[in-house]
């Protein structure tokens, strides 16, 4: 079975948490990893 460990940033980086808090970026990050498994499985 594939899995994959996924890492978008630390909250410990200030950085990092600012984009992480953000509702914007959280939703354009979902969409991403969402878009990198339709990938892998082809869709």
């Amino acid at each position: 079975m594939p899995s994959t460990l996924l890492e978008l940033g630390f909250i410990t980086n200030y950085q990092d948490a600012m984009i992480l808090n953000s509702s914007a970026n959280q939703k354009e990050l979902a969409r991403e990893v969402a878009n990198g498994i339709d990938n892998y499985f082809g869709r």
